[in-house]
Protein backbone atom coordinates (compact mmCIF):
# COMPACT_ATOMS: atom_id res chain seq x y z
CA UNK A 1 0.00 0.00 0.00
CA UNK A 2 1.32 3.10 -0.73
CA UNK A 3 -2.25 5.63 -0.83
CA UNK A 4 -3.27 6.24 3.21
CA UNK A 5 -7.09 7.56 3.60
CA UNK A 6 -7.40 9.91 6.81
CA UNK A 7 -9.23 12.51 7.97
CA UNK A 8 -9.46 14.48 10.86
CA UNK A 9 -12.83 13.02 12.70
CA UNK A 10 -11.68 9.78 12.52
CA UNK A 11 -9.38 10.84 15.38
CA UNK A 12 -6.74 8.37 14.51
CA UNK A 13 -4.73 10.20 12.35
CA UNK A 14 -1.73 10.36 15.58
CA UNK A 15 -1.88 6.87 15.74
CA UNK A 16 -1.02 6.74 11.60
CA UNK A 17 1.81 9.26 12.22
CA UNK A 18 3.33 6.92 14.52
CA UNK A 19 3.22 4.20 12.08
CA UNK A 20 4.37 6.08 9.12
CA UNK A 21 7.85 6.98 11.76
CA UNK A 22 8.24 3.26 12.18
CA UNK A 23 8.49 2.45 8.22
CA UNK A 24 10.16 5.56 7.26
CA UNK A 25 13.14 4.54 10.15
CA UNK A 26 12.92 1.11 8.62
CA UNK A 27 13.79 2.40 5.61
CA UNK A 28 10.34 0.47 3.80
CA UNK A 29 9.17 3.61 1.94
CA UNK A 30 10.01 7.43 1.93
CA UNK A 31 7.68 10.22 2.94
CA UNK A 32 7.43 10.34 -1.07
CA UNK A 33 6.49 7.31 -1.92
CA UNK A 34 3.20 7.38 0.78
CA UNK A 35 0.32 9.33 -0.61
CA UNK A 36 -1.85 10.88 2.36
CA UNK A 37 -5.02 11.94 1.78
CA UNK A 38 -6.61 13.83 4.55
CA UNK A 39 -10.15 15.39 5.26
CA UNK A 40 -11.48 18.98 6.42
CA UNK A 41 -14.03 18.20 9.26
CA UNK A 42 -17.51 20.04 9.20
CA UNK A 43 -16.22 22.33 12.08
CA UNK A 44 -13.33 23.90 10.60
CA UNK A 45 -14.63 25.29 7.72
CA UNK A 46 -13.63 29.40 6.92
CA UNK A 47 -11.01 31.27 6.09
CA UNK A 48 -9.67 31.47 9.77
CA UNK A 49 -10.48 27.79 10.74
CA UNK A 50 -8.95 25.59 7.92
CA UNK A 51 -4.66 26.14 8.40
CA UNK A 52 -5.19 25.61 12.04
CA UNK A 53 -7.49 22.77 11.15
CA UNK A 54 -4.36 21.23 8.23
CA UNK A 55 -1.56 22.45 10.96
CA UNK A 56 -3.03 20.15 13.26
CA UNK A 57 -3.75 17.44 10.55
CA UNK A 58 0.55 17.39 9.60
CA UNK A 59 1.58 17.33 13.10
CA UNK A 60 -0.46 14.03 14.30
CA UNK A 61 0.66 12.73 10.85
CA UNK A 62 3.80 14.29 11.33
CA UNK A 63 4.97 14.95 8.03
CA UNK A 64 5.30 18.62 6.63
CA UNK A 65 2.46 18.07 3.71
CA UNK A 66 -0.44 16.51 2.43
CA UNK A 67 -0.74 15.32 -1.01
CA UNK A 68 -4.55 15.50 -0.87
CA UNK A 69 -7.04 17.41 1.07
CA UNK A 70 -10.67 17.09 0.88
CA UNK A 71 -13.96 18.72 1.88
CA UNK A 72 -15.69 16.25 4.01
CA UNK A 73 -19.06 17.40 3.89
CA UNK A 74 -20.65 20.13 2.38
CA UNK A 75 -22.09 21.17 5.60
CA UNK A 76 -20.68 23.40 8.57
CA UNK A 77 -23.29 22.49 11.30
CA UNK A 78 -25.02 25.79 10.82
CA UNK A 79 -28.78 26.04 10.30
CA UNK A 80 -30.20 28.61 7.87
CA UNK A 81 -31.08 28.79 4.19
CA UNK A 82 -27.64 28.62 3.49
CA UNK A 83 -24.20 27.28 4.11
CA UNK A 84 -22.42 29.19 6.36
CA UNK A 85 -19.55 30.14 6.34
CA UNK A 86 -19.47 29.36 2.50
CA UNK A 87 -17.84 26.33 0.92
CA UNK A 88 -16.39 29.44 -1.90
CA UNK A 89 -14.90 30.54 1.54
CA UNK A 90 -13.29 27.57 2.60
CA UNK A 91 -12.37 26.55 -0.89
CA UNK A 92 -10.50 29.70 -1.42
CA UNK A 93 -8.39 29.18 1.99
CA UNK A 94 -7.82 25.59 0.60
CA UNK A 95 -5.94 27.57 -2.28
CA UNK A 96 -4.15 29.57 -0.22
CA UNK A 97 -2.45 26.62 1.50
CA UNK A 98 -1.95 24.90 -2.53
CA UNK A 99 0.31 27.68 -2.56
CA UNK A 100 2.14 27.61 0.73
CA UNK A 101 2.67 24.04 -0.49
CA UNK A 102 1.09 22.72 3.10
CA UNK A 103 -1.34 20.81 0.16
CA UNK A 104 -0.57 19.40 -3.04
CA UNK A 105 -4.10 18.97 -3.96
CA UNK A 106 -7.08 19.91 -2.96
CA UNK A 107 -10.83 18.26 -3.96
CA UNK A 108 -14.06 17.00 -1.97
CA UNK A 109 -16.68 14.57 -1.12
CA UNK A 110 -20.23 13.85 -1.03
CA UNK A 111 -20.59 16.42 -3.31
CA UNK A 112 -23.06 16.31 -6.38
CA UNK A 113 -22.33 17.33 -9.49
CA UNK A 114 -24.05 20.81 -8.65
CA UNK A 115 -22.20 21.44 -5.98
CA UNK A 116 -18.83 20.95 -7.81
CA UNK A 117 -19.96 22.87 -10.66
CA UNK A 118 -20.89 25.80 -7.84
CA UNK A 119 -17.01 25.55 -6.80
CA UNK A 120 -15.74 24.86 -10.73
CA UNK A 121 -17.34 28.64 -10.86
CA UNK A 122 -14.83 30.33 -9.15
CA UNK A 123 -12.00 28.28 -8.25
CA UNK A 124 -8.45 29.12 -8.86
CA UNK A 125 -7.24 25.85 -8.12
CA UNK A 126 -9.95 23.32 -9.65
CA UNK A 127 -11.07 20.38 -7.65
CA UNK A 128 -8.68 17.26 -8.07
CA UNK A 129 -10.74 14.65 -6.54
CA UNK A 130 -14.35 13.91 -5.75
CA UNK A 131 -14.53 11.07 -3.43
CA UNK A 132 -17.49 9.39 -3.21
CA UNK A 133 -19.45 6.16 -2.08
CA UNK A 134 -19.05 3.53 -5.18
CA UNK A 135 -19.86 -0.08 -6.02
CA UNK A 136 -22.20 -2.51 -7.33
CA UNK A 137 -24.98 -1.11 -5.63
CA UNK A 138 -24.05 2.32 -5.79
CA UNK A 139 -22.57 2.61 -9.24
CA UNK A 140 -22.72 6.50 -9.65
CA UNK A 141 -22.36 6.28 -13.49
CA UNK A 142 -23.41 9.48 -14.32
CA UNK A 143 -21.22 10.94 -11.89
CA UNK A 144 -18.05 9.47 -13.08
CA UNK A 145 -19.08 10.43 -16.58
CA UNK A 146 -19.35 13.93 -15.44
CA UNK A 147 -15.76 13.50 -13.21
CA UNK A 148 -14.09 12.78 -16.55
CA UNK A 149 -15.77 15.41 -18.72
CA UNK A 150 -14.37 17.48 -16.09
CA UNK A 151 -10.92 16.41 -15.96
CA UNK A 152 -11.58 15.28 -11.73
CA UNK A 153 -10.69 12.08 -10.32
CA UNK A 154 -13.11 9.87 -8.40
CA UNK A 155 -11.95 8.25 -5.19
CA UNK A 156 -14.66 5.30 -4.66
CA UNK A 157 -15.11 4.85 -0.47
CA UNK A 158 -17.27 1.84 0.72
CA UNK A 159 -16.27 -0.16 -2.31
CA UNK A 160 -17.57 -3.27 -0.32
CA UNK A 161 -20.76 -1.81 0.21
CA UNK A 162 -20.32 -0.44 3.74
CA UNK A 163 -21.22 -3.51 5.71
CA UNK A 164 -19.89 -2.11 9.13
CA UNK A 165 -22.80 0.75 9.15
CA UNK A 166 -25.88 -1.16 8.50
CA UNK A 167 -26.28 -0.55 12.25
CA UNK A 168 -25.44 2.81 12.28
CA UNK A 169 -27.85 4.12 9.38
CA UNK A 170 -30.41 1.39 10.31
CA UNK A 171 -30.81 -0.26 6.63
CA UNK A 172 -32.52 -3.43 6.26
CA UNK A 173 -32.01 -3.60 2.69
CA UNK A 174 -29.91 -6.60 0.75
CA UNK A 175 -26.32 -6.17 1.61
CA UNK A 176 -23.81 -6.08 -1.48
CA UNK A 177 -21.20 -8.75 -0.15
CA UNK A 178 -23.81 -11.68 0.54
CA UNK A 179 -25.17 -10.91 -3.19
CA UNK A 180 -25.31 -13.99 -4.55
CA UNK A 181 -24.07 -13.24 -8.19
CA UNK A 182 -21.31 -11.59 -6.32
CA UNK A 183 -20.81 -14.79 -4.84
CA UNK A 184 -20.44 -17.06 -7.77
CA UNK A 185 -18.35 -14.54 -9.33
CA UNK A 186 -16.20 -14.91 -6.64
CA UNK A 187 -16.08 -18.95 -6.75
CA UNK A 188 -15.74 -19.28 -10.27
CA UNK A 189 -12.77 -17.34 -10.22
CA UNK A 190 -11.30 -18.60 -6.84
CA UNK A 191 -11.20 -14.95 -5.21
CA UNK A 192 -12.89 -13.94 -2.18
CA UNK A 193 -15.98 -11.43 -2.71
CA UNK A 194 -14.09 -8.60 -1.62
CA UNK A 195 -10.91 -8.88 -4.06
CA UNK A 196 -13.93 -9.33 -6.63
CA UNK A 197 -15.51 -5.91 -5.80
CA UNK A 198 -12.12 -4.35 -5.63
CA UNK A 199 -11.18 -5.52 -8.78
CA UNK A 200 -14.66 -3.96 -10.30
CA UNK A 201 -14.02 -0.67 -8.62
CA UNK A 202 -10.55 -0.44 -10.52
CA UNK A 203 -11.90 -1.22 -13.78
CA UNK A 204 -14.84 0.92 -13.48
CA UNK A 205 -12.72 4.25 -13.36
CA UNK A 206 -11.87 4.97 -9.70
CA UNK A 207 -9.45 4.52 -7.15
CA UNK A 208 -10.86 2.23 -4.44
CA UNK A 209 -10.77 2.73 -0.72
CA UNK A 210 -11.04 -0.59 1.33
CA UNK A 211 -11.02 -0.80 4.50
CA UNK A 212 -9.72 -3.09 7.22
CA UNK A 213 -7.60 -3.63 10.52
CA UNK A 214 -7.56 -7.41 9.90
CA UNK A 215 -3.17 -8.34 8.39
CA UNK A 216 -4.76 -10.92 6.58
CA UNK A 217 -7.61 -9.34 4.78
CA UNK A 218 -5.45 -6.43 4.08
CA UNK A 219 -2.61 -8.31 2.22
CA UNK A 220 -5.85 -10.13 0.41
CA UNK A 221 -7.28 -6.75 -0.81
CA UNK A 222 -4.33 -5.58 -2.04
CA UNK A 223 -4.29 -9.13 -3.83
CA UNK A 224 -6.25 -7.11 -7.31
CA UNK A 225 -3.36 -5.86 -9.70
CA UNK A 226 -2.07 -9.30 -11.55
CA UNK A 227 -5.84 -10.58 -12.97
CA UNK A 228 -9.01 -8.83 -14.45
CA UNK A 229 -12.81 -9.20 -14.13
CA UNK A 230 -13.53 -11.33 -17.31
CA UNK A 231 -15.76 -9.54 -19.48
CA UNK A 232 -19.58 -11.50 -18.53
CA UNK A 233 -18.23 -10.92 -14.68
CA UNK A 234 -17.66 -7.51 -14.91
CA UNK A 235 -21.19 -7.04 -16.90
CA UNK A 236 -22.75 -8.71 -14.11
CA UNK A 237 -21.65 -6.72 -11.08
CA UNK A 238 -22.25 -2.94 -13.75
CA UNK A 239 -25.77 -4.35 -14.39
CA UNK A 240 -27.37 -5.49 -10.42
CA UNK A 241 -30.73 -3.57 -10.21
CA UNK A 242 -30.52 -2.79 -6.20
CA UNK A 243 -28.98 0.89 -6.25
CA UNK A 244 -29.70 2.44 -3.35
CA UNK A 245 -26.68 4.58 -1.12
CA UNK A 246 -25.64 2.90 2.24
CA UNK A 247 -23.77 5.67 3.72
CA UNK A 248 -26.63 7.96 4.49
CA UNK A 249 -26.87 12.10 4.59
CA UNK A 250 -29.75 11.60 7.22
CA UNK A 251 -27.43 13.57 10.35
CA UNK A 252 -27.32 16.37 7.97
CA UNK A 253 -30.56 16.72 7.36
CA UNK A 254 -32.64 19.82 9.87
CA UNK A 255 -36.32 21.26 8.47
CA UNK A 256 -34.82 24.79 8.55
CA UNK A 257 -32.05 24.02 6.53
CA UNK A 258 -29.32 24.46 4.68
CA UNK A 259 -30.45 20.86 3.51
CA UNK A 260 -34.25 19.93 4.19
CA UNK A 261 -34.34 16.45 2.60
CA UNK A 262 -32.07 13.64 0.99
CA UNK A 263 -33.27 15.00 -2.63
CA UNK A 264 -31.56 18.60 -1.34
CA UNK A 265 -28.60 17.34 0.04
CA UNK A 266 -27.95 15.16 -3.40
CA UNK A 267 -29.37 18.13 -5.61
CA UNK A 268 -31.97 15.16 -6.80
CA UNK A 269 -34.96 15.08 -8.38
CA UNK A 270 -37.32 14.08 -6.05
CA UNK A 271 -39.26 11.61 -8.39
CA UNK A 272 -36.51 10.19 -10.00
CA UNK A 273 -35.09 8.85 -6.50
CA UNK A 274 -38.37 7.91 -5.43
CA UNK A 275 -38.74 5.98 -9.02
CA UNK A 276 -35.19 4.50 -7.94
CA UNK A 277 -35.99 3.44 -4.78
CA UNK A 278 -39.12 1.44 -5.82
CA UNK A 279 -37.59 -0.34 -8.97
CA UNK A 280 -34.23 -1.46 -6.58
CA UNK A 281 -36.64 -2.41 -4.25
CA UNK A 282 -38.83 -4.32 -6.57
CA UNK A 283 -35.54 -5.91 -8.38
CA UNK A 284 -34.28 -6.81 -4.75
CA UNK A 285 -37.61 -9.15 -4.63
CA UNK A 286 -37.17 -10.24 -8.16
CA UNK A 287 -33.64 -11.52 -7.50
CA UNK A 288 -34.10 -13.91 -4.82
CA UNK A 289 -34.66 -17.52 -5.51
CA UNK A 290 -38.18 -19.47 -5.97
CA UNK A 291 -38.65 -23.04 -5.84
CA UNK A 292 -41.73 -23.68 -7.26
CA UNK A 293 -41.40 -27.67 -6.89
CA UNK A 294 -40.82 -27.63 -3.23
CA UNK A 295 -42.29 -31.26 -2.01
CA UNK A 296 -45.53 -30.28 0.88
CA UNK A 297 -47.36 -32.19 2.88
CA UNK A 298 -51.03 -30.65 3.38
CA UNK A 299 -52.06 -30.80 6.84
CA UNK A 300 -55.67 -31.66 8.76
CA UNK A 301 -56.04 -27.50 8.28
CA UNK A 302 -55.73 -27.75 4.17
CA UNK A 303 -52.61 -25.94 5.03
CA UNK A 304 -49.21 -26.59 2.95
CA UNK A 305 -45.98 -27.28 4.62
CA UNK A 306 -43.22 -27.11 2.88
CA UNK A 307 -41.20 -30.43 3.37
CA UNK A 308 -37.63 -28.18 4.25
CA UNK A 309 -37.21 -26.17 6.49
CA UNK A 310 -35.25 -23.79 8.50
CA UNK A 311 -34.39 -25.24 11.91
CA UNK A 312 -33.77 -22.01 14.28
CA UNK A 313 -31.98 -23.86 17.83
CA UNK A 314 -28.89 -22.88 19.28
CA UNK A 315 -28.02 -20.12 17.70
CA UNK A 316 -26.15 -17.81 19.45
CA UNK A 317 -27.76 -14.14 20.22
CA UNK A 318 -27.39 -12.33 16.92
CA UNK A 319 -27.09 -14.80 14.37
CA UNK A 320 -30.54 -16.20 13.19
CA UNK A 321 -31.85 -12.84 12.30
CA UNK A 322 -28.84 -13.01 9.22
CA UNK A 323 -29.73 -16.94 8.59
CA UNK A 324 -33.50 -16.20 8.42
CA UNK A 325 -32.75 -14.01 5.77
CA UNK A 326 -30.62 -16.27 3.53
CA UNK A 327 -32.68 -18.65 4.11
CA UNK A 328 -35.81 -16.98 3.04
CA UNK A 329 -33.95 -15.36 0.13
CA UNK A 330 -32.45 -18.96 -0.66
CA UNK A 331 -36.08 -20.13 -1.21
CA UNK A 332 -36.53 -21.67 2.08
CA UNK A 333 -40.90 -20.88 2.76
CA UNK A 334 -40.32 -22.94 6.63
CA UNK A 335 -39.23 -21.76 9.57
CA UNK A 336 -39.30 -24.11 12.80
CA UNK A 337 -39.14 -21.61 15.49
CA UNK A 338 -39.49 -22.02 19.97
CA UNK A 339 -40.39 -19.57 22.10
CA UNK A 340 -37.47 -21.60 24.22
CA UNK A 341 -35.02 -21.22 21.84
CA UNK A 342 -35.24 -17.11 22.95
CA UNK A 343 -34.46 -15.45 19.43
CA UNK A 344 -38.17 -15.52 17.85
CA UNK A 345 -37.67 -11.86 18.04
CA UNK A 346 -34.91 -11.83 15.47
CA UNK A 347 -37.20 -13.54 13.64
CA UNK A 348 -39.16 -11.71 13.49
CA UNK A 349 -37.22 -8.49 12.71
CA UNK A 350 -35.82 -10.60 9.26
CA UNK A 351 -39.20 -11.40 8.00
CA UNK A 352 -40.15 -7.37 8.55
CA UNK A 353 -37.69 -6.95 6.17
CA UNK A 354 -38.35 -9.51 3.60
CA UNK A 355 -42.33 -8.51 3.74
Amino acid sequence: YRHIDCAEYYANEHEIGQALQIVFAEGVVKREDVFLTSKLWNNHHGRESVKPAVQKILRDLKVNHLDLLLIHWPVTGNVGPTVQPSIRETWQAMEDLVSEGLVHSIGVSNFSTKKVDDILAYAKVKPAVLQVEVHPYWRQDSLLTYCQEKGIHVTAYSPLGSPDSSTMFQRSGPKLMDDPALGAIASRLQKSPAQCLIRWGLQHGTSILPKSVNEGRIRSNLDVIDWELPGADFEALSSMATQERMVSAKFWLNPRGPYRTHQEFWDEDENEARNRESASLEAGRRKYTVIENMPTATLKSGEAMPLIGLGTWKSKAGQIKDATLHALRAGYRHIDCAEYYANEHEIGQALQIVF
